[in-house]
């Protein structure tokens, strides 16, 4: 059976609806309309999708093959990870008993992951993942551990914190790996969902323009417009029926998602929305007015006859400081140790390079509009601001920076380029004035009298890294900056400190957006 193709602003592309003649048949006798313009009105197609039995869903078939692969995948780093700590722990264990853990947890690893909901990779974002993962590999390691006591009690905790260890790491490895080609698959548009859209006004606009980038995964196929009489075409999108011929529409579009705007329909229509799909067996999203939240954050409250999302308080409580600091605490000293040696190279480097200090001071705002001292490599020629020119620092602006300013040195844009002129931050952290992760801290002389317009950003210690810099660094416009600091605050939890500071590696060895 053709497929039909359908261009947000254009017309019913070459296809077919059944088996009629391309753009020529509608649905179930009722006018399609491309653009707003009505094209033809026709019976029903002669044949007719079956989507429950998934052959005519060629997404979901496709997510199905992929999530197999990697449950696949996962059982295969289940045994890598209980070989490779036996082999270190209990070298001349019996092959059977070895045997046997390893062929429980190549089952029980899989189990745990689909139970915590890890191959349901189209309802994952990234931040999800990495903290289902930390929890279904805790989960897994601890069920095998449990079951095989009786094999080397001696050594059990040893070999369940070295097991867990290299299952997570591999672990990470693999999801990574699978979400970079996820992303390449979707953007050449091999795992587009196709997509129909019941929304009106601004929010069908708002809702065609979040699912245009091909990589979010969907293809917006048309519109439903709420009845017969309204065939309106919200965002330039194709009508391709109303509500009471959803199915038909579905049917004859292919969708295998159903997008639903919050405020288009009353409860009764989406009530009947959701039994349509039930009987299709396809997705169906709703919308809710709640940007800048992770997913983490929310929790279903049913309040009388109402579906409510309640969110998760953030705002950090003594107990959550406490871990937060013993974290920056513990880390933040041990990165300062290990990295001893390589400051000690950089700071030769910066004395041997040009005449100044090897360090940088500046006065930087963290938590409650405290100002400190913040010390870097320096990077710049000393004393050598007449080498600007004409050119003018805009105080006005926060994290402005000059581009290819002409006050650095050869080593100085080195050092920025991989982030190593920020290595002493490691002793502001270790002092109270920084966390490993946290807002931006800002030039003291940049907030000056607008303290007041960010004073949210104020509510936790200033950080190395943050949301922003795993998401563009220099790249990201300064307001937007504000907008994903702002988020970070409202999202906090230890587990995304951890996935911000694992992203923050890989965004400085690919030196992606630095300046």
């Amino acid at each position: 059976m053709g497929s039909m193709r359908v261009g947000r602003g254009g017309t019913l592309g070459r296809g077919r609806l059944g088996d009629g003649d391309a753009g020529g048949r509608g649905v179930s006798g009722q006018t399609i309309v491309s653009s707003g313009r009505a094209v033809a009105g026709a019976p029903a197609p002669d044949r007719v999708l079956d989507l429950r039995d998934g052959s005519h869903r060629p997404a979901a078939r496709r997510y199905r093959i992929i999530s197999s692969t990697m449950a696949v995948g996962d059982a295969l780093t289940a045994l890598i990870a209980v070989v490779l700590a036996s082999a270190v722990l209990e070298p001349h264990v019996e092959r059977w008993r070895l045997g046997a853990v390893v062929a429980l947890a190549v089952v029980v690893w899989p189990g745990t992951f689909r139970a915590f909901g890890l191959y349901r990779i189209t309802h994952l974002a990234a931040f999800d993942e990495f903290r289902l993962t930390l929890a279904g590999t805790s989960a897994a390691v601890t069920i095998v551990a449990v079951a095989a006591v009786w094999w080397h009690p001696d050594e059990l905790r040893a070999w369940l914190a070295l097991t867990w260890v290299v299952a997570l790491v591999l672990e990470l490895a693999h999801r990574r790996m699978w979400r970079w080609q996820l992303r390449r698959l979707r953007d050449r548009q091999w795992l587009s969902v196709p997509a129909l859209l019941i929304a009106d006004g601004d929010g069908a606009d708002a809702l065609a323009a979040s699912l245009e980038p091909a990589v979010v995964g969907f293809r917006v196929v048309g519109a439903i417009s709420r009845t017969a009489a309204d065939l309106r075409s919200p965002a330039g999108l194709p009508v391709v029926g109303s509500l009471d011929h959803l199915e038909a529409a579905v049917r004859a579009t292919g969708a295998e998602c159903l997008f639903i705007s919050a405020s288009a329909l009353e409860s009764a229509e989406v009530s009947n929305v959701l039994r349509t799909a039930r009987r299709l067996g396809i997705d169906v999203r709703i919308t809710a007015n709640v940007p800048g939240i992770l997913t983490s954050r929310l929790i279903v409250a049913p309040t009388g006859d109402l579906l409510t999302l309640a969110l998760k308080p953030v705002r950090l409580a003594r107990g959550q400081a406490v871990v937060k600091r013993a974290f920056d605490l513990v880390v933040g000293a041990t990165a300062l140790l290990v990295t001893l040696p390589l400051m000690g190279a950089v700071a030769l480097a910066v004395r041997i390079s040009s005449r100044g200090p090897v360090l940088f001071w500046q006065d930087r705002v963290t938590k409650d509009g405290r100002v400190f001292r913040m010390c870097k490599f320096r990077t710049m020629v000393h004393g050598r601001d007449d080498l600007l020119g004409d050119r003018v620092i805009d105080l006005t602006k926060p994290f402005f920076k000059l581009e290819d300013d002409p006050r650095l040195t050869r080593i100085g844009r080195s050092l920025r380029s991989c982030s190593l002129d920020e290595l002493p931050q490691l002793w502001n952290v270790v002092r109270g004035d920084l966390s490993l992760v946290g807002p931006r801290a800002l030039w003291a002389a940049q907030v000056g009298p607008r303290a007041a317009d960010r004073q949210d950003r104020y509510e936790v210690r200033a950080g190395i890294t943050g949301w922003w810099q795993i998401n563009g660094r220099s790249d990201v416009d300064p307001d937007t900056a504000i907008e994903m600091d702002l988020f970070y605050i409202e999202n906090w939890s230890l587990a995304l400190d951890v996935y911000i500071l694992l992203k923050t590696v890989g965004v400085v060895l690919t030196r992606r957006g630095a300046c």
